[in-house]
């Protein structure tokens, strides 16, 4: 990464922080539901940028949202896309959400094809 794109997720980061830090306090805790706990797989990238899925699946979040959320990291984001796209997972997080987005117009094209989704 140039600085610039540093700085800025590290400026990202922490505004993302500071309000889920600043929220938590006025939190209260939901009514735990009866019966048994949704499956899910969350597909995730293991780059920086996805530190909060795995800081959630570290403390137990999703279990105290009534999940049986099965972790599934990948190396890209891409790939945690795939994951969803051949039904192995049932959300993931990725990156280039905007491009993502922009091909979702698209019904002849596959995110998969786009040069700036390939990994480098």
């Amino acid at each position: 990464m140039t600085r610039p794109s540093t700085l800025r997720f590290a400026v990202s980061t922490l505004v993302v922080l500071a309000v889920i830090a600043g929220s938590a306090g006025g939190c209260t805790p939901p009514d735990k539901q009866a019966g048994p706990r949704e499956k899910i797989t969350f597909a995730y990238t293991t780059a920086p940028d996805a530190v909060l899925v795995q800081i959630a699946f570290a403390k137990g979040f999703f279990a105290e949202e009534g999940l049986d959320a099965t972790p599934q990291p990948h190396a890209f984001g891409k790939l945690a896309l795939e994951s969803v796209m051949e039904g192995k997972a049932d959300l993931a997080t990725v990156g280039h959400a905007i491009r993502v987005r922009r091909h979702e117009r698209q019904e002849d094209h596959d995110v998969r094809d786009d040069p700036d989704l390939q990994q480098e």
